[in-house]
């Protein structure tokens, strides 16, 4: 007989099966689940396909009774899984409960005739009504408003824009919003092109990003920290990524547009178009300029000005027009004879304040020439014949005294600063014209959509 150790015997009874009881228990609990009560979900619903049985049928969705479909028949599924909410049960109220009967509101309303509309309907025909309202927190995609080569200008892109531009200047009718919006886009695509342009250069990336970093790190200090400056781009429609960007555009568009008028080099080591303006153009670009008086300032001269007064007569308050000029004639006379202009102002004028001040003489000859060639030609207290004068709404007679001319100051080519000014006027029509042959290239040989903007304008 063999001996069978305590230890045996104890390992033996560890391994035996477990009582009936418990395994019917462990059996039962095994086949049986408890359902768990599933709370209805109120959230906002996203867009979800409808789910596929193992077989690959279409569930169909809840029905407003709240009976639960089940989410497929496939074989060996043995848990209904949760339906998928339709488009009916993304519009229900928060209130109401997965069981209860929907009411017959909740079925599809016919589209509002063109008499039931509204103003406000008739007046933006592209909003929806509320039948066809998203639901709340559903934000709309952005919309493509330009294609430049690779690269997709979106329809924010070109409002944020509009806004930084034109944010102080007030809309005086919808076709002035279209062609502001129609410039923004036709300089967005130059823009656009001269940046690729810049690229193509070959430029080193990584330059580029610490000549942005040093720049904006300039920018918030200007601003005074980081948290002063994002408010002052939140109130323009920026962030400080949409200012990084046009950062980095402006400096591949000054590259390839120095490249193009010789005022840069590109990449390379010297510029390879000529800006130097030859000394007979600019003799005969100050010969052309100064015909004009009223270029003196531009040159760093002064205009000439005068000092007028005059008397204003009304036909209306003088019996016609034939009758205020003989009576315009024998105040000539009279102040001629000696009496004092202002006091007949004061007696017969329609404006008592008779003096006009400081009145450029290149103004007046263009403005109002008539009164330029009596101002041009006369001494001082010489008076002028009766003249007529049109107004927005009648004619009037008026008659001029001299009182005071103060001569413009003439600009001379031997001033160095007159060269200069000159000089740079030259220079940047020349570069107007290459930066236009240049953007004509570039039109030619990119993809630009819509069509209409594919055309240097």
């Amino acid at each position: 007989m063999i001996a069978i150790t305590p230890w045996i015997l104890v390992l033996a009874a560890t391994c035996q099966d477990p009582k009936p009881a418990e395994q019917a228990e462990l059996s039962q609990t095994a086949t049986t689940q408890t359902p768990v009560a599933q709370a209805p979900v109120t959230q906002t619903p996203t867009p979800v396909p409808p789910a596929t049985g193992g077989t690959g049928d279409t569930t169909p969705a809840a029905q407003g009774t709240g009976d639960t479909t089940s989410a497929a028949q496939g074989a060996g599924n043995t848990t209904p899984a949760a339906p998928a909410p339709s488009n009916t049960e993304a519009n229900k109220s928060d209130a109401s409960a997965p069981n209860e009967q929907q009411p017959e509101t909740d079925k599809a309303v016919p589209d509002k005739t063109d008499a039931q509309k509204s103003d406000a309907d008739k007046a933006n025909p592209g909003t929806p009504d509320e039948t066809s309202a998203k639901p709340q927190g559903w934000v709309g995609l952005d919309g493509v408003a330009l294609i430049i080569n690779q690269d997709i200008t979106t329809q924010g892109d070109i409002e944020r824009e509009y806004y930084i531009k034109y944010r102080d200047k007030p809309v005086k009718d919808g076709d002035e919003v279209s062609r502001r919006q129609n410039d923004i886009l036709n300089e967005r695509v130059k823009r656009v092109l001269a940046m690729q342009a810049g690229e193509d250069l070959g430029a080193s990336e990584e330059l580029v990003k610490l000549q942005i970093n040093d720049w904006f790190e300039n920018v918030v200090k200007r601003y005074g920290g980081v948290v002063k400056m994002t408010q002052v781009l939140e109130a323009r429609h920026q962030t400080p990524q949409d200012l990084r960007q046009d950062r980095r555009e402006e400096i591949y568009v000054r590259l390839w547009e120095g490249l193009i008028t010789g005022e840069g080099a590109g990449v390379g080591k010297r510029p390879i178009h000529d800006r130097f303006i030859r000394p007979g153009e600019l003799l005969f670009h100050y010969r052309q300029v100064i015909q004009d008086p009223g270029n003196y300032p531009a040159l760093g001269g002064t205009l000439e000005t005068l000092t007028l007064q005059r008397i204003l007569l009304d036909p209306k308050e003088n019996g016609g027009l034939e009758k205020t000029i003989e009576f315009a004639k024998g105040l000539r006379q009279r102040i001629l004879d000696g009496d004092d202009m202002g006091d007949l102002v004061q007696k017969y004028g329609k404006e008592k304040d008779s003096m006009m001040r400081d009145i450029p003489l290149a103004d007046l000859k263009r403005q109002f020439p008539s009164m330029g060639v009596f101002a041009e030609k006369a001494q001082v207290d010489d008076i002028s014949e009766p003249m007529r004068l049109q107004s927005k709404n009648a004619t009037l007679v008026q008659i001029l005294r001299l009182v005071e001319r103060k001569p413009g100051v003439k600009p001379e080519l031997t001033s160095q600063e007159v060269q200069k000014t000159i000089t740079k006027s030259l220079q940047k029509t020349l570069d107007d014209h290459r930066k236009q042959l240049g953007y004509g290239v570039l039109f030619d040989a990119s993809y630009v959509w819509p069509e209409q903007h594919s055309k240097q304008q």
